[in-house]
């Protein structure tokens, strides 16, 4: 089903960029900027572009949880179980007020101690 999505959301790109005369290459990195910068708003998590960076403010226990499950609801009040869970996969926490967050109330180890302290994958 994603496959049947994303091949779409390539047509309608193909479509949109080249009826304006943009070249294919153009087209897609203009669509991929858009997509990214749509996926970011959805997430609440920042660009992974070479753009510049935002400067969030720094989240407090009253700051509503920017993404996910718990969406909206205020840090203080999000179980305790899922900060524990969301540490653990495998992709980092990429919003970066969070990390912070999350670092500051001992769920997650700084970034220099986390790579120190984990195996290799071989």
């Amino acid at each position: 089903m994603n496959a049947i999505i994303l091949i779409n959301c390539l047509r309608t790109m193909a479509h949109s960029y080249g009826a304006q005369g943009t070249p294919v290459g153009d087209a897609f990195k203009q669509f991929s900027n858009d997509l990214a910068d749509a996926l970011d708003k959805c997430t609440g998590e920042q660009p992974t572009s070479a753009g510049p960076a935002v400067q969030e403010p720094p989240l407090t226990d009253d700051s509503p949880m920017p993404f996910g499950k718990h969406r909206g609801t205020p840090l203080k009040a999000v179980p305790r179980d899922y900060f524990i869970w969301l540490c653990k996969q495998p992709d980092p926490v990429r919003h970066a007020a969070l990390r912070t967050w999350l670092i500051a109330k001992s769920y997650m180890k700084p970034a220099s101690q986390a790579t120190a302290e984990q195996p290799l994958p071989f």
